[in-house]
C-alpha cells in the first residue's frame, strides 16, 4: 500500500524506460499530497548565482568540487560547462589510490 510520496519516490528512481516496471498497477494509489502545495508556497525562492569567472588574464578562475569519486565521475567533470572556464581545478574526495593508473582518468 503507497502512503504520501511513496508513488513519487518509486517513479523517481527509474532510470530507463526499459527500468520501468509496473505490475498490478492501482491507480488510485497515486495522489498528491494536498499540503503541498501550501509548503511551496511558502518556500523561499532561490535565486541562481551569476557566473562569477572573468574572461580575463587579470583574474585566475579556480573550480572548486567535491567529486566523490573522479573514476566514476570524471566524463561529467570533463563535459561540464564550468570546467572549461577554469584556469585551474581543485578536487576533493577523489577516492583515488595508487592502484588506479593515469590511463583510466585520460
Amino acid at each position: 500500500m503507497f502512503g504520501t510520496g511513496m508513488g513519487y519516490t518509486a517513479l523517481s528512481r527509474v532510470r530507463t524506460l526499459e527500468g520501468l516496471f509496473l505490475i498490478d498497477l492501482h491507480v488510485n494509489k497515486f495522489y498528491c499530497n494536498e499540503n503541498i502545495d501550501r509548503v511551496l508556497s511558502q518556500m523561499k525562492q532561490i535565486k541562481r548565482k551569476q557566473l562569477i569567472f572573468q574572461n580575463s588574464s587579470n583574474y585566475l578562475n579556480i573550480l572548486f568540487h567535491n567529486i566523490e569519486g573522479l573514476k566514476c565521475n570524471f566524463n561529467a567533470l570533463k563535459n561540464h560547462h564550468l570546467t572549461r572556464h577554469a584556469n585551474l581545478i581543485c578536487l576533493t574526495e577523489t577516492w583515488l589510490n595508487d592502484k588506479i593508473k593515469k590511463q583510466i582518468l585520460k
